[in-house]
């Protein structure tokens, strides 16, 4: 959906025992929101990641030490508040 090309950065945050991944592309940034996010961002940094998913419902038991994203949210770089995060 959003190639390298258009990648600027991602930024790790940890709020309220969530991680949150803010990855800038040209002029919209997608806030990842999880759990074991942090290597996610480190890859990003190298350009490491194919693809980014939901974790699907039928895959509820996972390890601890696998990251889980629960939720993907895409908004116009302007729009970030916040309270978005």
């Amino acid at each position: 959906m959003f190639p390298y090309g258009y990648y600027q950065h991602a930024k790790f945050v940890r709020q309220s025992g969530k991680d949150v991944l803010q990855i800038q592309f040209q002029d919209r940034i997608v806030l990842v929101k999880g759990k074991g996010l942090e290597p996610l961002c480190d890859a990003l940094e190298r350009l490491a990641v194919e693809r980014i998913r939901l974790k699907p419902e039928k895959y509820g038991m996972i390890g601890k030490s696998d990251g889980i994203i629960e939720e993907i949210k895409i908004i116009f770089a302007k729009e970030l508040t916040a309270a978005e995060m």
